[in-house]
């Protein structure tokens, strides 16, 4: 099963740039949540992710990046592997390919 977190790697790779993951620590201590940002040099977009481990602060900071390339047009959903996670944010189409995310005529 592909990760959309090693998705993004690939697509940094393919693109040759480094991604910075910043992770940090929110809340108090005994419900204690972290963040996590990721920064890409050249995109002015900062992704989020958050949740009770930093690992999956990460996987959810990397799917808004991915989720980010795919609204703005700089990849296709349909270059994600279907079992990334990637669909739930995919953009719907209609049966003629035209539409917007929840599927209606333009």
């Amino acid at each position: 099963m592909a990760d959309l977190k090693s998705v993004f790697h690939e697509w940094c790779s393919k693109n040759k740039v480094e991604p910075k993951f910043e992770v940090r620590p929110t809340g108090p201590k005994h419900r204690q949540r972290f963040l996590c940002e990721v920064r890409v040099p050249n995109y002015p977009y900062v992704a989020a992710g958050n949740s009770t481990n930093k690992k999956d602060a990460e996987r959810n900071a990397a799917r808004d990046f991915m989720s980010f390339l795919v609204r703005t047009g700089k990849v296709n959903a349909s270059d994600i592997p279907a079992d990334a996670g990637m669909a739930a944010i995919a953009p719907a189409t209609n049966a003629d390919g035209r539409g917007d995310r929840y599927g209606s005529q333009r």
